[in-house]
C-alpha cells in the first residue's frame, strides 16, 4: 500500500495536479514512514495542514489512542484559510473530526469547468408505449420524405462519388428523423411542482403568456392555436393585451407557481383523494 500510494501521488504531482490527502495512517503521522514520505522536502513536499496552520503538532486522534494517527496533507499550492481538530465526541466515528477551510481558487481555479447537466433519453424501451410511438413516427417520416427513393437513386447512380453523396444525404436525413421521433415518443416533466388541478392551471397560463410574449416579439407562433389555448384558459382578448400587461400577468403566474412549488404536496394529496373517490364510485380497482 505504501509504495503504491507514494507512486500514485508522485505521478499526479508530475502531471501538475494539486493534491489533498486525508488519511487514517494507523501509525504516528510525524515519526513513521507514511507521514515522513508525504512531507519529504526532496519528494512530495506536502504539508500537514493542521500543524502548519496552528503551529502545533496534533495530539491523539483516536478516542482510545495516545498518538496522532490521522492527518490531512496538502501540496504547497493549496491555500489553507482555517484548520482545526474537534474534541473527541464530535462527528460520527471514534476518531476526532478534522475541519479544514480551503480557498476555492487554489482548489479548482478562478474559472472552474462548468458541469453540464446531462439530459435524460426520451427513448426508453422499458416504458410501455414509448417504442411503439417512436417507431410509428419514424416510419411516417421515412415514408413522407421518400428515403427509400434516395437509396434507389444511389443504387442507380452512374459514378461512385454521386452514390456516396446521395447516401450521405440520406443518412443525414435519417438521423434528423430519428432525433425528431425520439422527441415525440414521450414527454419528460421536471417534477418541480407536484401535479394537481390547481397547480396545472397556473402552469399552463404561464406558458400561454410566454407564448404571447414571443408572438408580440415577432417570433414564429401559430396564432390560431394560441388563441384557442387562451380561450381554454379563460384569457380574454389575448391579442389586445400590451406587452406590459402580459409581463405583469406572467409575473403573477410565476408567483403562483412558486407557491405551488413550496406547498404543492398539500394540493397533490387533495387531488389524489378526489381521484380515488371517483375510481371507487366507478368500481375501478386498477386505478
Amino acid at each position: 500500500f505504501f509504495e503504491d500510494l507514494i507512486a500514485l501521488l508522485r505521478s499526479w504531482r508530475e502531471e501538475g495536479d494539486r493534491i489533498i490527502v486525508c488519511l487514517d495512517a494507523n501509525e504516528n503521522i510525524y515519526t513513521k514512514r507514511i507521514g515522513q514520505a508525504l512531507t519529504d522536502i526532496d519528494g512530495l513536499a506536502m504539508k500537514e495542514v493542521v500543524g502548519e496552520y496552528t503551529g502545533k503538532q496534533l495530539g491523539a486522534t483516536h478516542f482510545r489512542g495516545s498518538q496522532p494517527i490521522d492527518g490531512i496533507w496538502a501540496t504547497q499550492d493549496i491555500e489553507i484559510l482555517n484548520a482545526c481538530v474537534m474534541p473527541v465526541g464530535y462527528g460520527m466515528g471514534d476518531h476526532r473530526c478534522f475541519v479544514i477551510d480551503i480557498s476555492q481558487s487554489s482548489m479548482v481555479g478562478r474559472s472552474p469547468v462548468r458541469v453540464k447537466r446531462l439530459q435524460a433519453r426520451r427513448l426508453n424501451n422499458k416504458l410501455p408505449g414509448v417504442q411503439e410511438r417512436y417507431t410509428k413516427t419514424l416510419e411516417q417520416l421515412l415514408l413522407r420524405h421518400k428515403v427509400d427513393e434516395d437509396h434507389r437513386k444511389a443504387h442507380l447512380a452512374r459514378t461512385k462519388e454521386e452514390a456516396q453523396e446521395l447516401l450521405a444525404t440520406s443518412e443525414r436525413k435519417s438521423q434528423q428523423f430519428m432525433a425528431h421521433a425520439e422527441k415525440r415518443c414521450r414527454k419528460i416533466k421536471s417534477g418541480r411542482i407536484p401535479f394537481s388541478d390547481e397547480a396545472v392551471k397556473w402552469i399552463k397560463r404561464a406558458e400561454a403568456y410566454r407564448t404571447l410574449l414571443r408572438y408580440k416579439a415577432g417570433k414564429k407562433v401559430n396564432r390560431g392555436n394560441l388563441g384557442r389555448k387562451c380561450r381554454r384558459l379563460l384569457i380574454l382578448r389575448p391579442f389586445q393585451l400590451s406587452v406590459v400587461e402580459i409581463a405583469a400577468r406572467l409575473k403573477a403566474c410565476e408567483n403562483k407557481c412558486d407557491h405551488f412549488r413550496k406547498h404543492g404536496q398539500r394540493y397533490r394529496r387533495k387531488h389524489l383523494d378526489r381521484r380515488l373517490g371517483i375510481a371507487q364510485k366507478k368500481g375501478d380497482e386498477v386505478v
